[in-house]
């Protein structure tokens, strides 16, 4: 069975990429927080979760708030991609567990490796 990436980005042209770079994994898209939520209610647990910053509806800060405040799904593995990124926004979301923050534009390469990495890092936690 294919580790399922759930990629939560309003950004439809984003999310076609990140499908395309990560084609050998199950992705999910979602085109917000809202989405995703609804999605991860109906029992759905992703391997990882791809996290745009800013988002109509429910945009990613708060879906990371809501995601680490469960009880559920407080250990799913989190990425921030995102244009807009700096030292004190990783720094205000380290509580949250963040594992990796990806600049946009990104290498594809660097994030399939990321995305590698934190599935078999997992993978062996599990184990």
């Amino acid at each position: 069975m294919k580790p399922v990436i759930l990629a939560i980005d309003d950004d439809e042209p984003m999310l076609w990429l990140i499908s395309k770079i990560l084609k050998d994994f199950e992705v999910v898209i979602k085109p917000d927080g809202f989405e995703a939520m609804l999605w991860l209610s109906k029992g759905n647990h992703p391997d990882l979760i791809l996290l745009d910053r800013e988002m109509p509806n429910l945009g990613g800060d708060r879906f990371l708030r809501a995601l680490r405040g469960s009880g559920l799904f407080r250990d799913i593995p989190v990425m921030v991609l995102s244009s807009w990124l700096d030292r004190q926004y990783e720094k205000d979301l380290e509580h949250l567990n963040v594992r990796k923050f990806i600049e946009k534009p990104f290498d594809p390469i660097y994030l399939l490796k990321q995305v590698e990495d934190s599935i078999y890092t997992k993978s062996l936690n599990s184990a």
